[in-house]
């Protein structure tokens, strides 16, 4: 796996020029709020930025399954270092201390080439978000590339019923389910089956046609409650020992 060189210097330098900016209604918009057709809407405005850096990571495997099972590896790797984040967000991993999130994007670079979420560094600028420009920070990706890719992965995922949309809800998902904090019950067991075999069934195969709605409407209900950040699908019938998802 392709790591970063932590010995060799270089300043950082992700400007973009003030050409590549867009003058609209009198306000100077950076290059990633002039993409077409985007519209402020509650996922294309709120989680699919916040969940972007997995959907990066998703692309970058033509088998799906394997872009999944990567992102379940990141996941748990998540759990192990920090008990209390229940959703991937960026930023919520920007607001923990600089020790923990050295040890989630050490993690992330052991699991995956640290170019995949380079054009991150577009947005999340060294001044403000050092730590992860010293892991992400890619001096051979040039801003046009890194605005194309981020472009790219967008329009992949804006509608938020497309099959790519939901695979990386799914994800979303799941890290409250390594944290324990998804309890599944025997009256669940539609929920169960359809988190145990969503990443290994194709989309063409008929039951996704269930699948799919029951992770958009999960991942829905979890986005009106998520600023309590206190999200329990649970009941007083259940068990507290969460069912086993191997990705």
């Amino acid at each position: 796996m392709k790591k970063k060189d932590f010995n060799k210097t270089s300043k950082v330098s992700n400007k973009s020029t003030l050409e590549q900016h867009k003058v609209k209604k009198g306000l100077i918009q950076p290059p990633l709020n002039t993409i077409p057709n985007m519209i402020a809407t509650s996922w294309h405005k709120d989680r699919l930025p916040e969940y972007l850096w997995l959907g990066l990571i998703l692309i970058a495997y033509e088998d799906r399954t394997k872009g999944i099972e990567t992102v379940g590896k990141i996941l748990k790797g998540i759990v192990e270092i920090n008990k209390e984040l229940l959703r991937p967000r960026l930023s919520d991993i920007f607001t923990l201390d600089d020790d923990l999130q050295e040890k989630i994007y050490s993690m992330v670079c052991d699991i995956v080439n640290y170019e995949i979420l380079s054009p991150l560094t577009v947005i999340y600028r060294d001044r403000n978000y050092n730590v992860f420009n010293k892991y992400f920070y890619d001096e051979k990706q040039t801003v046009r590339n890194k605005l194309q890719t981020l472009s790219d992965a967008i329009k992949i995922y804006y509608d938020h019923q497309s099959h790519e949309s939901t695979d990386l809800r799914f994800c979303a998902l799941s890290l409250m389910v390594f944290q324990r904090k998804m309890t599944i019950t025997p009256a669940m067991d539609h929920i169960k089956d359809t988190f145990v075999n969503y990443p290994y069934t194709p989309h063409k195969e008929e039951i996704m046609k269930s699948y799919r709605p029951t992770i958009r409407s999960m991942e829905i209900s979890d986005m009106m409650i998520s600023p309590n950040r206190n999200f329990l699908l649970t009941s007083s019938l259940g068990h507290p020992k969460l069912f086993d998802i191997s990705f």
